[in-house]
């Protein structure tokens, strides 16, 4: 596949687009995630989170390439993404469990279930 899509027979781009997509695959769900929260906020009229969000996204590849990169090279441009991505489902979805609108129709759901 890397071959594929890069072009090059070089064994070194072989080996670390491999290594790149053996990491980054598994954590796609972590982006599947990530936009659907994003979506649903805007969706619920919360419009300035989700631009914030990506602000804070945008950040922290800043400080990946600024600190991490230049001590763990290709490990840190490999990993640079799926953590930044786990950080913003965490903040993403903590902000959507706590949106007004979706605590009150987890309430009206208990007193559906309370009679």
């Amino acid at each position: 596949m890397v071959r594929l899509l890069s072009g090059s027979t070089e064994s070194v781009v072989i080996e670390n687009g491999a290594l790149y997509l053996q990491v980054v695959a598994p954590c796609l769900m972590i982006l599947a995630l990530l936009n659907p929260s994003r979506f649903a906020l805007q969706s619920i009229g919360n419009k300035i989170l989700p631009v914030i969000s990506s602000v804070i996204e945008l950040i922290g590849k800043y400080l990946f390439v600024a600190f991490l990169i230049p001590r763990f090279q290709y490990m840190a441009v490999i990993f640079c993404e799926p953590v930044i991505w786990l950080f913003m489902d965490i903040e993403l979805l903590w902000a959507f469990w706590r949106n007004p609108l979706i605590r009150a129709g987890r309430e009206s759901e208990k007193e559906l279930y309370k009679g």
